[in-house]
Formats: structure tokens, sequence, C-alpha cells
């Protein structure tokens, strides 16, 4: 069966400096294959924004669970998915070049985010951020809105304002005890911050560290000078906006960076939803799938973009039988796109699987190649960096 190679990277290219996405897909992600990683981004002075597990907890490395040189999230197989398999894969976000300034957010005494500072604008993003308090004490509305709480500090500390955010990703327990909760306490949020122009989303179930049942991750960006940057909402002629049946997140958000001729597609968490909000095909798991992928290739072609185009995706599944099904479609229609497996249940019990990507108008691709030293009988394999130009669809520079 054809599938996407074990490690791809793509990378966005700014004026100043470029935006690396990571995608692992490899069996035996130890702490000897990190290091060969993590040694490959530090020598190249490539640093890392955000580092996430996916997959399986019950196999992930033990330096991972108190890694504190960098945001480190897990996002963990539920157990109430129908029999997941024994996987795992990481997604890196990580930043290389000319930045006037980049940092690490601490906040109770762990990293949890970065800031940098461009030629153009200021970006700040938070990965799995949770309450810091007993999750036995606590419920989860107590644990949800002091994340809020957190997260207003945070955005105040470093000069940035709610409404600066774009991009949220929830991560809750249970979602099929929580998620009405969960949305309204964001509900209450977005109206006492006065945001009205709702961030692209993903809230979904997944298996967390430590007993905690919620976290959170955003991105927010602040424009240094006038049109700079623009955020645009893209609607769906396919699906009708989620705020208009409850949730407020929107479909899609398109990020325009004018100075680098750059754009990002940030499409929110994605299911079999109607233009009326219903659940739809609810029995028919290869007509489910292929119903989400046009609703997401409908907000890629509308800004100019196909499935060529994705640096990253995290894709849901309900069971693995639904995976092989969504595998032999993704062969079927000879696509190459990076993704991220995970097995979780989805907001509703009708939906078995979900879909969210970032995609950009023009990215390198940059392959990570073995090459192999033989002294004696020993071998000795490490890592390289090989720049083989730009993605597919993207158009020469």
């Amino acid at each position: 069966m054809r599938h996407y190679p074990e490690i791809e990277i793509r990378a966005i290219p700014f004026r100043t400096f470029k935006e690396y996405h990571l995608t692992i897909n490899k069996s035996g992600v130890d702490k000897a294959f990190l290091t060969r990683i993590f040694a490959g981004l530090k020598k190249r002075k490539i640093k890392i924004s955000k580092f996430a597990y996916l997959g399986n907890l019950k196999i992930l490395p033990k330096e991972l669970k108190s890694a504190n040189d960098y945001p480190t999230l897990a996002i963990g197989n539920s157990p109430r998915s129908d029999n997941p398999p024994e996987n795992a894969s990481i997604y890196i976000n990580a930043l290389g070049g000319d930045l006037k300034r980049f940092m690490y957010i601490k906040t109770d005494k762990k990293v949890l985010g970065t800031y940098f500072d461009c030629q153009n604008f200021e970006h700040l993003s938070l990965s799995g951020l949770c309450d810091a308090g007993s999750a036995i004490k606590s419920s989860f509305k107590d644990e949800a809105k002091n994340i809020y709480k957190k997260i207003d500090a945070v955005l105040s500390q470093n000069n940035f304002f709610p409404n600066n955010i774009f991009r949220f990703w929830n991560y809750l327990t249970d979602v099929s005890e929580n998620y009405a909760s969960f949305n309204k306490i964001r509900d209450d949020y977005y109206i006492k911050r006065k945001i009205i122009r709702f961030p692209a989303a993903t809230g979904i179930e997944a298996g967390l560290l430590n007993g905690k049942r919620i976290n959170v991750s955003l991105e927010a960006i602040k424009p240094k000078r006038e049109k700079a940057v623009e955020i645009k909402i893209v609607k769906s002629q396919r699906q009708c906006e989620a705020w208009e049946y409850g949730p407020k997140f929107s479909r899609a958000v398109l990020v325009t960076f004018a100075k680098d001729n750059i754009k990002k597609l940030y499409v929110s968490g994605t299911s079999s939803v109607n233009w009326r909000g219903e659940s739809i095909l609810k029995n028919k798991c290869g007509e489910n799938i292929v119903y989400v992928m046009t609703c997401i290739e409908h907000l890629l072609n509308k800004n100019g973009m196909s499935f060529d185009n994705l640096v990253m995706s995290h894709i849901y599944f309900k069971s693995s039988a639904i995976y092989d099904k969504f595998r032999r479609i993704y062969t079927a229609n000879a696509w190459d796109f990076p993704y991220n497996p995970v097995f979780v249940n989805i907001c509703r019990d009708n939906f078995f699987f979900e879909m969210e990507c970032i995609a950009a108008n023009k990215f390198d691709t940059i392959k990570i190649v073995p090459r192999v030293r033989t002294r004696g009988t020993m071998s000795n394999t490490r890592l390289l960096f090989t720049d083989s130009g730009n993605g597919p669809s993207c158009p020469a520079r």
C-alpha cells in the first residue's frame, strides 16, 4: 500500500526565517532517535516551538513525560476509542533564521510556549496549557476556567490581547460528558473578552497525562504595521458555520503575510456536518470520509490551494477499521500529504472521522535521509537534512 514517508519536513519560507513542520510516523520513536532529530535541528540553529507526541501514551518515552526544554504536549489515544493500535507519531513546529527576538514562555516553572518578533509581526503560541492544581480536588469546569485565566495572564505579560488569537486546540478526556460545559465556558470567555471573530479550533477527546481533564493550545499574532498581516475568516459553502448550531469557532482562518508573499490556511477540526449542522452519513464509513475530505478540499480550493499544499494535519479516527478505510482512500486518490493519526472519540457519538490541517501557498520539502558509516563490523547511522526544493504545488520563487 502506498504511504507517506516516515519522516517529512515542510518549511514555509518567510523573508527572514523559515517555519518548519516535521511529521514523524516511525516505529521505535525512542530516546536515541529523538536525540538525533534534536541534534540535527540544533546544529542548524532551528528552535522548537512545539513538540507534540500523538498516539499510545503507554509507549511514550519517559524522557518526554518530564521534558521541559521546549513546549511539549502528549495527545493520547482515548481509552474509549474502538481497538486503538499501538501507534505513536511526532509533530514538531520549529523556526530557523533571522528573528529579532525569540524566547520560551514559562508558566508554573514549565515551558509552555514561545514568543518571537520578526520584521513585520509578533507571534505567540502556547502548547498543552493545563490547570496546575490537583485534578482530584478540582472539577472539569474549574480546570477549564483556570486555563482561560492563565491564557489571559500570559497574553497580558507579553502585550497580546485575546483578539490576537486566531487558532485554538482543545483536548478533553471525556468529550461526551464535558463538551457542553466546555462550550459554555468558552462562550462566556468570548463574550467577556468581546471576541466576535471566532478563531479556527479543534475540540476533541484525547488521553491526557497526570489525570488532567483538559488542555489547550493556541496561536496568536500581532502585526507591527498596517496590512503587514491580514486575518480572514473563511466560510464554507458545504457546511454551515459551527456557531449557527452551537460551538463558537470558524471553519477556517486564512492568515496572509503580504510582505512575505505567504498565505497560511488553518482548517478547523472538520467532521460530517451538513449545511444545517446535522450529522450525516452516519452508517456509511467510506462516503463519510470522502464527504469530510471534500469539505476540506473546498476550503483549500477557495484559497487557491489543494491537498498538495498541506504542511501538517492531524486526523482523528474512532477505530482502527476507519483508519484502514481512510488509508485505502488516501492511496486511491494518490494523496501525499503528511498526517498524524490519533484514535479518539469525537464530539458527537455519530461522528467517527475528523481532520484538521494547516496549508501554505508555498513551501520547501526537506527530506531526512540516513547516512551509514561503517567502521569494521560496527555501523553508525545518522540523519541528514537535505533540501529537495519547492513543494509539488508551490510556485517557483
